[in-house]
């Protein structure tokens, strides 16, 4: 299950659901398997979430600058993978990149060394790479600019193989 807000910073308990309701402007970036539902269910909370398994169909990249989305643009490209670009609402785009299903503990770990061995870690929003991040949904409302997250483009190409690269305590903070 994704868990669903209406805000970026969650002022309830979370929501989990398959599919999106009415209000929903955001969405964790990452599916919750059993193990986590369980926990998120009993707790009411996305605390030591990162101990259960996750699931991407996606690699979300969040970019706020217009330099920064011509260099994501440029390494996409040279990766022949398939994307989809999308307004943010405010400055910057998100990218959608298509990537073979990932599933386990390390999945967002694994998808921050991807981004680094890109050189992307400093024009990139790193922070969504986590268990509990969101990422905001196409179509919701942009709540300073009252804009829309619309699609820019699609871009036709490979699945990215994303490897799996398991979490050290130690490598998060290099």
């Amino acid at each position: 299950m994704f868990e669903w807000r209406k805000e970026p910073l969650r002022k309830t308990e979370p929501y989990l659901s398959e599919s999106a309701p009415e209000w929903a402007n955001f969405r964790s970036v990452y599916w919750f398997g059993s193990g986590a539902v369980n926990h998120i269910t009993k707790t009411k909370s996305l605390a030591e979430v990162s101990q259960f398994s996750v699931t991407s169909h996606k690699l979300y990249i969040d970019v706020d600058t217009d330099s920064g989305i011509t260099i994501v643009e440029q390494k996409l490209a040279q990766l022949g993978c398939g994307y989809s670009k999308w307004s943010t609402g405010n400055r910057g785009a998100h990218f959608h990149v298509d990537i073979e299903s990932m599933e386990g503990v390390d999945v967002p770990h694994s998808q921050l060394v991807f981004i680094k061995s890109l050189g992307l870690e400093k024009i990139v929003d790193t922070s969504i790479y986590r268990h509990h991040s969101c990422i905001r949904c196409p179509g919701a409302i942009h709540s300073k600019t009252g804009k829309i997250k619309n699609l820019i483009k699609t871009v036709e190409g490979n699945q990215l193989n994303i490897p799996t690269v398991k979490y050290e305590p130690e490598d998060h903070y290099r």
